[in-house]
């Protein structure tokens, strides 16, 4: 009798290397993290420090639709620390501008701990 029709045991069950692959990508990301000039990576050191204070069961940022008003209240709150601790920020005379980058940071955090979170349990 033949094997060759049998599915290999990791095709069967592909969850096994999920961790793995998490591991990479997360290196990935701190590597890709590093390439940001050093402006900006003093608002991404803020806008991570405003997350670490909302991640928490039954945060804003782990709703399954977060809502787009509380949303952006947050990353005009931390618009406001960036204005007040950031170098860069205190220079800025485009606030849009900075409103915007901190949005786009903001949001690109909030996706990173929700994937984590969700990968969390596996």
């Amino acid at each position: 009798m033949s094997n060759n029709n049998l599915p290999l045991y990791y095709e069967k069950y592909p969850v096994i290397n999920l961790a793995r692959s998490n591991y990479a990508n997360n290196m990935d990301l701190e590597y890709l993290n590093t390439l940001f000039p050093n402006e900006i990576a003093e608002l991404k050191y803020i806008i991570e420090q405003e997350c670490d204070k909302l991640d928490y069961n039954g945060s804003m940022i782990y709703d399954e639709c977060p809502d787009k008003i509380m949303f952006m209240k947050k990353c005009s709150d931390i618009c406001s620390i960036a204005c007040c601790n950031c170098k860069y920020a205190k220079k800025c005379t485009d606030t849009r501008w900075l409103r915007d980058i901190v949005n786009v940071l903001f949001t690109n955090e909030v996706y990173k701990r929700r994937c984590n979170r969700r990968n969390y349990f596996y």
